[in-house]
């Protein structure tokens, strides 16, 4: 599969590109169709807090960590006491399912993919000049 990187203007008005792709997460009858972020650089797929209560999945607050992001910045999340089914889907091609655990993270807006639960399942290509993102199952 690939994907065309999305692109967004900075503060400054400059075009920048991100790799992102189209994403289901479910659990049980619910779900939630999106986009996310394949970020080399996270270590575990990380979902904004909110997700956690559309999902309708009870986050246990004893189990709250830090994690600490670019710039050193930090903020809590909360394992998912649960394994979540991720669907990647596009025309042409069969949709790759998985099951993993994330975090829901408090005060995180992006969804990110991570090296725990995606790209250590996957062979990824993230190709800066040609904008675009190939994802083998191997």
């Amino acid at each position: 599969m690939k994907f065309k990187y999305s692109e967004y203007q900075d503060s400054d008005g400059a075009k920048i590109y991100r790799p992102l792709v189209p994403i289901v997460f479910k659990y049980k009858s619910k779900f939630i169709q999106t986009t996310a972020i394949v970020d080399s650089g996270a270590d575990y797929n990380i979902l904004p807090i909110e997700m956690a209560g559309v999902l309708e999945i009870k986050l246990d607050t004893k189990s709250k960590k830090k994690f600490h992001g670019a710039g050193s910045n930090s903020f809590n999340v909360y394992p998912s006491t649960v394994k979540i089914e991720h669907m990647l889907r596009q025309g042409g091609f069969r949709t790759i399912n998985w099951q993993t655990q994330v975090y829901f993270a408090e005060s995180q807006p992006a969804i990110l993919l991570g090296h725990s639960g995606f790209l250590e399942r996957f062979k990824i290509t993230l190709d800066g000049m040609k904008r675009e993102l190939e994802i083998c199952v191997q």
